[in-house]
């Protein structure tokens, strides 16, 4: 009989290094040195870049639903920017549109 290995009960966040994320920029505190994201404000500031992000690309809503294969309440959603999309289609937005990355991470 084969043995099987069990992951310990830890949470990501315990098994993050906070040596490995990016230091604050001291001399300008308003900006941050290389990249220093706050995921609270980026899940804050996501939906309307996704908004922004298809109204540049698409014509609307069905548009939307049609090239993400979503429903059309799916697609009103996120072209209304109510919703943001989950990582399968941003990932896909990125094979069709190079510049997705830029676009949505305030890059561009």
């Amino acid at each position: 009989m084969a043995s099987v290995m069990v992951a310990p009960s830890v949470s990501v966040a315990s098994r993050v290094s906070l040596a490995a994320l990016p230091m604050a920029n001291t001399a300008n505190p308003g900006k941050p040195s290389g990249h220093s994201p706050d995921p609270h404000r980026f899940r804050a500031l996501y939906p309307d870049r996704w908004h922004t992000f298809l109204h540049s690309h698409f014509r609307d809503h069905i548009h939307v639903a049609f090239a993400f294969g979503v429903s059309e309440r799916t697609g009103r959603d996120w072209w209304e920017g109510k919703t943001g999309s989950q990582g399968w289609a941003v990932a896909y937005a990125a094979e069709i549109i190079p510049e997705t990355i830029n676009e949505l991470t305030g890059a561009a």
